[in-house]
């Protein structure tokens, strides 16, 4: 499945998404959260019992949990494919230029 194709099932999901916008903040936050954890076992700045398979596909698996937040909260907050798909590109030139490139 195509980036393009996942993205229009998570937002076929996410209009079944009961949480409301707020819910949904604390949500990704607590997702941030994990994420940080899970980079910073990566790193090897915090421990764990987990293999560096699993820690690699732990940093996966929390950044994806991110990704899937973010994407609900600019869907439920009315935002369409094309107006994200926009603001990506116009954004990731953004960083591209100011990092010379």
């Amino acid at each position: 499945m195509t980036l393009d194709k996942t993205l229009i099932n998570v937002f076929k999901v996410s209009k079944m998404e009961k949480k409301n916008l707020t819910q949904q903040m604390v949500k990704l936050a607590e997702e941030h959260g994990e994420l940080a954890a899970a980079v910073l076992m990566h790193l090897g700045q915090k421990g764990t019992r987990m293999s560096k398979n699993e820690v690699r596909e732990n940093v996966l698996e929390e950044g994806c949990d991110c990704l899937l937040m973010v994407l609900s909260i600019l869907n439920k907050a009315g935002f369409k494919e094309n107006e994200i798909n926009e603001m990506t590109k116009k954004k990731l030139k953004k960083w591209k230029d100011r990092l010379g490139k």
